[in-house]
């Protein structure tokens, strides 16, 4: 093989390494900004990383958004009512088809729901909501308070967790309990157990 030759194959191949790893450095740098990627509703093939390579917009067969017997946020498969949004949550449907005012955010199962509620409660500790009453509050009005409100007293009482208590974002147990707690005042009952929840965490 010419020298010439031999210049070019080598220049050709690093472009296509570090096109690779601008790539793979984007996906990683959205899914840290999102909380995850997107996975559409439907059967997903997943890679390692996370990414739906066949997406279907049709919603998965264990949805069920339009039994009106429950209340909205199981319905969507979204137990703290998390608003619609532009973030690429992992679990996210679209077409998104609630017509609640706001609008909220549907998922393919409650596991990843929960999943999108624990992403944000520990990146609202880690911000200085870390008082069970500062994320309660956080959460129910985006005040900045200490405030012992109807919401905070209920999942105090639930939780067992007293309203000045700080939370660590690294606490699966409480912040379990805490969603737990949280998705019966969101609902007005309480979910039937805790095992998706717990799924939540380990989709984290």
């Amino acid at each position: 093989m010419k020298p010439k030759t031999k210049r070019i194959l080598s220049v050709a191949g690093m472009a296509a390494v570090i096109v690779a790893i601008a790539v793979a450095g984007y996906l990683l740098w959205r899914k840290r900004r999102n909380g995850g990627i997107l996975v559409v509703g439907g059967t997903n093939t997943q890679t390692n990383g996370n990414m739906n390579t066949t997406p279907n917009t049709t919603g998965s067969s264990g949805t069920h958004f339009n039994d009106t017997s429950l209340p909205l946020g199981y319905r969507n498969n979204n137990p703290l009512n998390i608003l619609y949004g532009s973030s690429l949550w992992k679990g996210k449907v679209i077409p998104n088809t609630d017509t609640s005012t706001p609008r909220k955010e549907q998922f393919i199962s409650m596991a990843y729901g929960y999943r999108a509620a624990l992403y944000l409660f520990r990146k609202h500790i880690r911000g200085g909501y870390d008082t069970l009453a500062r994320l309660v509050n956080r959460w129910g009005t985006g005040a900045t308070s200490d405030a012992e409100t109807n919401y905070v007293r209920y999942v105090s009482s639930k939780t067992g967790i007293s309203p000045g208590t700080r939370l660590n974002p690294d606490d699966m147990d409480t912040l379990c309990r805490v969603a737990y707690a949280m998705a019966g005042f969101e609902n007005g009952k309480l979910p039937s157990s805790m095992e998706e929840i717990y799924q939540g965490w380990t989709l984290l």
